[in-house]
């Protein structure tokens, strides 16, 4: 009989794992060392250096964040399923964010920013959350959110994870960990 741990679902811990002994085994290893792989938003791709907005109307290139581990989590206010998960990804966050691993919920349906400000405070979400103001949803082929896309310091994705996880769980601040630490 299977038990569950109070506050973790089974099907999302061992995600987690799998997530952890992924990133420890090395992972994607679609180029040799030196190489950089063709670009695209599939697990083993150059992440495309796109640029979203954030909530004070300033660009933010995902390019220029190449040297940390970056987590893309694309999501809107009408998803229960986002919403859901805000919590636990911001739980991550912060025992992460010291380590070079870097946020970015990328909301796909508020373009008012003011109005995503508003959101944010509302909902008292501390992560950081930018927009799709340059409307490239469609190269990352979010058909479903949430949708989460683990980089690696040098743009390379990693790992592509569909629907709502529980983020909070400890296996996933390690997997990350181990993937900042990379060379």
């Amino acid at each position: 009989m299977h038990r569950e741990r109070k506050g973790v679902r089974p099907r999302g811990a061992l995600a987690a794992v799998a997530l952890f002994a992924w990133l420890a085994a090395g992972g994607v290893g679609a180029a040799g060392v030196g190489e950089l792989p063709p670009v695209g938003t599939t697990e083993g791709r150059l992440l495309p250096d796109v640029t979203f907005r954030d909530l004070d109307g300033e660009d933010v290139r995902v390019g220029a964040l190449r040297g940390r581990v970056v987590v893309l989590n694309f999501w809107a206010t009408w998803c229960g399923p986002c919403r859901d998960e805000m919590p636990e990804l911001e739980r991550l966050w912060n025992s992460v964010r010291g380590d070079g691993v870097v946020f970015l919920a990328v909301n796909l349906d508020v373009r008012d920013p003011k109005a995503l400000r508003a959101y944010a405070e509302r909902t008292r979400t501390g992560l950081p959350i930018v927009w799709d103001a340059a409307g490239v949803q469609g190269m990352f082929g979010v058909g479903s959110i949430p949708m989460t896309l683990i980089v690696d310091r040098r743009g390379v994705v990693r790992y592509r994870i569909l629907g709502a996880r529980p983020w909070a769980h400890p296996d996933y601040a390690a997997g990350l960990r181990v993937l900042a630490k990379e060379g």
